[in-house]
């Protein structure tokens, strides 16, 4: 029998800015399903002109055909902004 390849930890991070106010919510999908990041604290940082960011990450193990979602849903925004990461990518919409 064969061996499977090594999995190797890995992040994605989700960067939102220049937004105001603070409050913000941002979720994670893998293959269309809600998952839990380790950290769901969500620290904003203020910038010099009154505008926030933050970061969001998620730590996985990546494997072939999944497929990764960061969604973004902020009071500014007219609909939540979601990017995708997995197979060719063919799915990012931000």
């Amino acid at each position: 029998m064969g061996k499977s390849p090594p999995s190797h930890s890995n992040s994605l991070m989700c960067f939102a800015n220049n937004f105001f106010p603070p409050a913000i919510n941002i979720r994670w999908t893998k293959n269309d399903k809600q998952v839990a990041v380790e950290d769901p604290f969500i620290k904003t940082i203020s910038n010099s002109e009154g505008a926030f960011h933050v970061f969001s990450y998620l730590n996985f193990v990546p494997k072939q055909g999944d497929i990764y979602s960061c969604t973004v849903e902020h009071e500014a925004l007219q609909e939540p902004k979601t990017r995708f990461w997995g197979e060719k990518n063919m799915r990012n919409h931000f």
